[in-house]
C-alpha cells in the first residue's frame, strides 16, 4: 500500500487518506542551533526549546495562507529583476539585492511536532516549518546562512533593548513610580534550529537528507512592520532599522522586519534578513585616491545602501534621537554611514 497522502488543491492542507492510524509525516534531527550552552542570556532572542541532537516527529503539516507574506521579499526580488530588464528607472522602491537569503522562495507550513521532554514523556509544540522551494538550497550550508542572519539580528536587538532601557532609566529618574515602571517596548527574535530530515512521507515536498528550519511560532499571522514601504509606520521597527545601520556604521541594515506585536508595542520577529554593503573593490580603492575618476563611475553599493536607508526611514522618531541625535541636523553623525540629502 502507498503512503496514502494527498494534497488538497484548494486549501493546500496535507491529508492522510489511509485507513491506518496516522503516522508522523517527517522525522527530524536537530543539526544546528543558534543556542550555545553556557552562553550569556540575551534580551534580543527567544530561544528554541529544541537542542542540538534532539529527534523530532512532525505529526501534521498545514499551509497557512496568512503566512504567505514570508515570501514577499523573494517575489519582489524577482519582480525587480524583471522590471530592471525593461526599464532601469522604473522601481520607485529600492530594488532588493541578490543572494540566497533574499531571492530563494520558501515553503512555510504550520507543523505540530513532538519531541522528548527529557523525563520519559513527550512535549508538543506548534512551529513554523520552513524549507527552501528549490531542493538545491536544502543543505546545512544554507541553513547556517539563515541562522547567521537570525543570530546577528538578535544581537542588534539585544543592544537596542539595552540602549532603550538605559535611556529610559535616565529619563524616568525624576518621574513618578507609576511612570517609571511602565513596560518598555523591546525587540526579540524567535530563534530557529536547523534540522536534517531522517525520513519523509512527503518526498515530493521534503525528502530524506534535506535540511530545513524549525521555528516555534504559534501566531496565526505574520505582520509586516518594514518591508517595501507600503506598511503602516511602526515606530519601534523604524527605530530598530535605523539602529542597525547606525551601530554597523552603515555596513549592515536589518530589513524585512516582520512577526507579531504585543500590546506594549514590543515586536517578536521571525525570518528577518540583513542587507550588507558589498566589500570594497579595486574601483573603490582607486576612487579613494582619484575622486574625479570615482565621480564618473556608476552608482556604488554604498549609494544603494544610502538610498534604501533614506527611502525607508525619511524621518526619525524620538527613539532614534537617543542614539543618533544629529541625523536631522545639518549633518549626520559620520559613524552612521548614511549621510544623504534626506538627512538635512
Amino acid at each position: 500500500m502507498g503512503q496514502g497522502l494527498a494534497t488538497c488543491g484548494t486549501c493546500g492542507k496535507i491529508w492522510d487518506m489511509s485507513i491506518q492510524a496516522q503516522l508522523p509525516q517527517l522525522a527530524l534531527r536537530v543539526s544546528s542551533s543558534s543556542f550555545s550552552p553556557g552562553s550569556e542570556p540575551s534580551t534580543g532572542s527567544r530561544q528554541s526549546p529544541f537542542l542540538l541532537g534532539d529527534e523530532i516527529a512532525v505529526k501534521s503539516l498545514e499551509k497557512v495562507d496568512s503566512w504567505d507574506t514570508l515570501n514577499l521579499r523573494s517575489k519582489q526580488s524577482a519582480q525587480d529583476f524583471a522590471q530592471r530588464a525593461w526599464d532601469a528607472d522604473s522601481p520607485a522602491r529600492p530594488p532588493w539585492p541578490s543572494g540566497y537569503r533574499i531571492t530563494a522562495p520558501r515553503r512555510n507550513w504550520r507543523a505540530l511536532v513532538v519531541c522528548s521532554d527529557g523525563d520519559g514523556g513527550f512535549d508538543e509544540h506548534v512551529c513554523l516549518l520552513q524549507v527552501a522551494a528549490n531542493s538545491g538550497y536544502r543543505t546545512r550550508r544554507h541553513a547556517e546562512e539563515d541562522l547567521r542572519d537570525w543570530r546577528m539580528v538578535s544581537e542588534y536587538a539585544h543592544r537596542f533593548n539595552s540602549h532603550v532601557h538605559r535611556k529610559s532609566q535616565i529619563n524616568t529618574a525624576s518621574e513618578s513610580e507609576t511612570e517609571s515602571t511602565r513596560p518598555l517596548p523591546s525587540i526579540q527574535v524567535v530563534m530557529p534550529v536547523g534540522c536534517d530530515v531522517l525520513g519523509s512521507g512527503l518526498p515530493q515536498f521534503i525528502a530524506a537528507g534535506d535540511t530545513l528550519l524549525l521555528i516555534p511560532w504559534e501566531y496565526a499571522t505574520v505582520d509586516k512592520f518594514l518591508c517595501d514601504g507600503t506598511e503602516d509606520t511602526n515606530e519601534v521597527a523604524q527605530a530598530f532599522f535605523h539602529y542597525s545601520s547606525f551601530a554597523s556604521a552603515g555596513r549592515e541594515m536589518v530589513c524585512d522586519i516582520q512577526g507579531a506585536q504585543a500590546e506594549d508595542g514590543s515586536l517578536l520577529l521571525v525570518d528577518p534578513c540583513i542587507i550588507r554593503k558589498a566589500p570594497p573593490t579595486v574601483t573603490d580603492l582607486v576612487g579613494a585616491v582619484a575622486p574625479i575618476v570615482s565621480a564618473l563611475q556608476s552608482s556604488t553599493p554604498e549609494d544603494d545602501m544610502a538610498t534604501r536607508f533614506a527611502f525607508f526611514h525619511p524621518k526619525c522618531s524620538e527613539i532614534c534621537k537617543t542614539f543618533d541625535p544629529l541625523r536631522k541636523g545639518a549633518k549626520t553623525r559620520e559613524g552612521c554611514g548614511m549621510c544623504t540629502p534626506y538627512c538635512a
